[in-house]
């Protein structure tokens, strides 16, 4: 994101004053004598972007409520978006016709930067300054970074950097094995290895499946012969049960041919030999003679 031009409505001794940033340009630089408004303008950038502070020292001319500052602001995708930013608790972020838009719309362009953040990387002070080059005096550590340090708002880089070694040294020595990372590298190693004797050359994995595949086929045929053995014992238990019935059914049929030719009685025989045997009974008992007839 690129600030395009930075528009002092009504902020420290400034008026409707706009300064312009012409696109096509690497670098700007802002100079003038004390008390110019260099900082003023680093500070209303900061409002603009991030919203005027409650206790601010720019309301020395303008009254608190009438702080304005806007600005263009143009994205890496060529995403213009003009904005005015008023004093306020509520609602301050406003469009080019005064009504609020929501912050969300700015935090789009600021690509994640939170206004810590901006205040040390890229809107240090005259504080900031005095405290970074106080410290390359000093000699505490490298040019390089004591003006780092400037950036980190003045943080003790070399303490910081010692910090970080040894929790590096933690973790990791070329030549340890007790370190987080030593220790994971010879596991991962180890099990590596493992992996390598246990994989199967693609040759051997073919003659693997071929043999799988025929046991397979194997099974099946067995399978298929199992069922039909199975049919085939169902089958002869049947008969085995069936046996004894076809004993009896021929010793039946022997005895019927014993008899040999049997007469076809007549229709009521059964009633007419029960009557006749009832009158031979009667016949006996009186001793006269009973002649049968048929």
């Amino acid at each position: 994101m690129r600030l395009s031009s930075l528009d002092l409505i009504a902020y420290g001794h400034f008026t409707d004053h706009r300064i312009v940033f012409p696109q096509g340009k690497g670098l700007y630089v802002i100079y003038g004598p004390n008390e110019a408004g260099k900082s003023i303008c680093i500070r209303a950038i900061r409002g603009l972007l991030y919203g005027i502070p409650e206790n601010t020292p720019d309301d020395f001319l303008h009254e608190s409520k009438h702080l304005r500052v806007g600005g263009l602001l143009l994205r890496s995708d060529r995403e213009r978006l003009s904005i005015i930013r008023r004093k306020g608790r509520k609602d301050t972020l406003l469009g080019p016709d005064g009504l609020p838009i929501p912050e969300y719309t700015l935090r789009a362009f600021l690509g994640g930067v939170d206004r810590e953040t901006f205040i040390r990387v890229f809107g240090m002070s005259r504080d900031e300054l005095v405290s970074g080059g106080h410290a390359i005096m000093e000699g505490k550590g490298s040019v390089g970074e004591s003006l780092f340090s400037v950036g980190l708002g003045g943080a003790d880089l070399k303490s910081l950097l010692e910090a970080l070694e040894a929790e590096g040294a933690e973790l990791f020595k070329p030549s340890g094995t007790i370190p987080k990372l030593n220790s994971g590298a010879g596991t991962y190693k180890d099990l590596k290895t493992k992996v390598r004797d246990l994989s199967l050359l693609p040759k051997e994995w073919e003659e693997l499946e071929n043999k799988v595949s025929a046991l397979e086929e194997h099974s099946r045929q067995l399978k298929d012969r199992i069922a039909q053995f199975l049919a085939n014992e169902d089958h002869l238990k049947r008969l085995r049960d069936a046996l004894p019935l076809i004993t009896e059914f021929k010793e039946s049929r022997k005895n019927r041919a014993d008899l040999g030719e049997v007469k076809i009685l007549p229709e009521g025989f059964s009633a007419e030999r029960t009557r006749s045997q009832t009158e031979i009974a009667q016949g006996r008992k009186k001793g006269s003679g009973l002649v049968i007839t048929q």
